[in-house]
């Protein structure tokens, strides 16, 4: 048996044990040289394998996290999208707003026809065939138009009003059939008539077999008595004149309008177009001051001819 019972033995060694601890953390809480020194050895010596742990560990503690946080993370993706969207559309919607009144400045700067009392109107549909060529606007008798009246845009006339309704009213474009407006040829003073021949295509210049023209002259309003249109609002220009351009062959009597004609009804008859004999006439196609399959804005000159 030995000095120790084998129950006094292990209450020793506990002893021990509490007293070495207790002794220990004395030591490090004074930052005793030689416990920092063994501490400091023991963390170089450990380093590497804990850095290699961690990076061995990293992805699966970063799957594990997707599948913890997945909800989370699929909410925040789809609030993400959403905010994108709605930035695009806001950017949309500035830069359509930008275009617009772009089109609005460039439509309704008027710089002719200042002492005429004027509406502007935005289009608000097209032709309702394919046979006719007019636009419906958002205004009406009400603002003081009439049938008859002169429409235009910052560049030219593009047509007149053809029909009215309290609200609305629908234009007659100057490429419509329907269309016949005296015109003046700035650089020579001569009168002519302009006809439309049909949606999309270039108007043509009716003039006398001697009437000198060329390509590039101006056209304009020709302000004769009782026209509907004021005079010397801007039309278009001639283009190319052929080399042999010859006199109608009169199949259009353009020099007698149809009493049932609305444009005959509407503008006083024939005597606010030009005399141009049919037989001897000649057509050259124009190109309209203002682009008529481009029209936002629209002005109408509350103008109504002298009788």
């Amino acid at each position: 048996m030995g000095p120790f019972p084998r129950g006094g033995r292990t209450r020793f060694v506990l002893v021990l044990l509490v007293l070495t601890a207790v002794s220990l953390m004395t030591l490090d809480s004074r930052g005793a040289g030689p416990i920092g020194t063994m501490r400091g050895v023991v963390s170089s010596v450990l380093s590497p394998f804990r850095a290699g742990a961690e990076w061995v560990l990293s992805p699966f503690g970063d799957v594990w996290n997707g599948i913890t946080n997945y909800g989370e993370l699929e909410d925040e993706n789809a609030e993400l999208h959403a905010r994108v969207a709605e930035l695009e559309g806001e950017l949309l919607r500035d830069q359509g707003a930008a275009a617009l009144m772009e089109r609005w400045f460039e439509q309704t700067e008027i710089d002719f026809g200042a002492d005429i009392e004027q509406v502007t109107a935005r289009v608000i549909a097209g032709p309702a065939t394919s046979f006719e060529s007019t636009v419906r606007i958002d205004k009406g008798s009400d603002d003081g138009i009439e049938e008859g009246m002169a429409v235009v845009t910052g560049a030219g006339l593009v047509g007149r009003v053809h029909q009215v309704t309290a609200d609305e009213a629908v234009v007659l474009l100057l490429d419509d059939p329907r269309m016949r407006v005296g015109v003046r040829i700035v650089s020579t003073q001569e009168q002519a008539i302009l006809e439309g021949v049909g949606a999309g295509q270039a108007p043509q210049l009716v003039v006398s077999g001697d009437t000198e023209v060329a390509a590039g002259d101006i056209l304009q309003t020709s302000g004769l008595a009782e026209s509907l249109y004021p005079p010397d609002v801007p039309i278009g220009r001639v283009l190319d004149v052929p080399d042999d351009d010859a006199p109608s062959d009169g199949g259009d009597d353009v020099g007698d309008i149809d009493e049932d004609d609305t444009t005959a009804t509407t503008t006083g008859g024939g005597s606010v177009l030009p005399d141009i004999d049919p037989v001897l006439s000649r057509r050259i196609d124009v190109e309209p001051a203002a682009r008529l399959d481009r029209l936002n804005f629209l002005t109408v000159l509350l103008w109504t001819p002298s009788t």
